[in-house]
């Protein structure tokens, strides 16, 4: 049995897992995502707007 496989709608890869409801995301983006969010000093706020399960929500955080 084979994985399902999807592309990332930030880089266009085709692995990793979607956790959103807007947008299939690779670990590898998410986990950027959190970074840059941690280095804002924004981590808390993001985390919470990704537990909306939106992408668009969770990236509006960081602008």
């Amino acid at each position: 049995m084979t994985r399902p496989t999807f592309t990332c709608s930030e880089c266009g890869t085709h692995n990793g897992l979607t956790l959103f409801k807007d947008a299939e995301i690779c670990i590898q983006c998410y986990l950027t995502a959190v970074r840059r969010a941690t280095e804002m000093g924004r981590r808390h706020a993001f985390m919470r707007a990704a537990e909306s399960k939106s992408w668009v929500t969770a990236l509006e955080v960081l602008t």
